[in-house]
């Protein structure tokens, strides 16, 4: 995908998954980094079938997580700023624990005439959000991780690993 960390939150990003997998290492618990891109359809899915925990930025290589995953496996999406999505909460269905989190760090885009809204409220913010121009460059921008952004994803991935373990 071409959605990212800026460099801080990624080094960030990266630290927070090697300290919650170090703490459960007795455990069995391995981490790795996998990109998908150039890898073939298979190999994707035999990566996927492999997993138990799938953490990665939404786009089109979540599907394949949310597809293939095994039973009792888990996925945590991370959404950019102003532009969460739910498509793979059916996933929960086949025993995938989904769980995601839309970063709080960003600032309001010109093209957002609502920038004023408070977001937090779901209902609220699924009536007034922006229009899918503008969303999609919400969905460009590199992503940048709050100190509340963190603590949330720790979270989310502390229990997924738990809930596979």
């Amino acid at each position: 995908s071409k959605r990212g960390f800026d460099k801080h939150s990624h080094e960030k990003f990266v630290k927070l998954l090697q300290d919650l997998v170090a703490q459960r290492q007795t455990r069995g618990v391995e981490l790795s980094f996998i990109r998908f891109e150039g890898k073939s359809f298979a190999e994707q899915v035999r990566l996927m079938r492999s997993s138990g925990v799938v953490i990665g930025i939404h786009g089109a290589n979540l599907v394949n997580a949310a597809l293939f995953a095994p039973p009792f496996s888990a996925v945590v999406e991370i959404f950019p700023y102003r532009y969460s999505r739910n498509y793979y909460l059916a996933g929960s269905n086949g025993g995938v624990l989904y769980s995601s989190w839309e970063v709080t760090g960003g600032q309001p885009l010109r093209c957002d005439h609502r920038s004023d809204i408070d977001y937090s409220d779901p209902v609220k913010r699924k009536a007034l959000e922006p229009d899918m121009h503008c969303r999609l460059k919400y969905r460009s921008l590199p992503i940048i991780l709050t100190t509340k952004d963190l603590s949330s994803i720790e979270t989310r991935v502390a229990i997924a690993i738990d809930y596979v373990i």
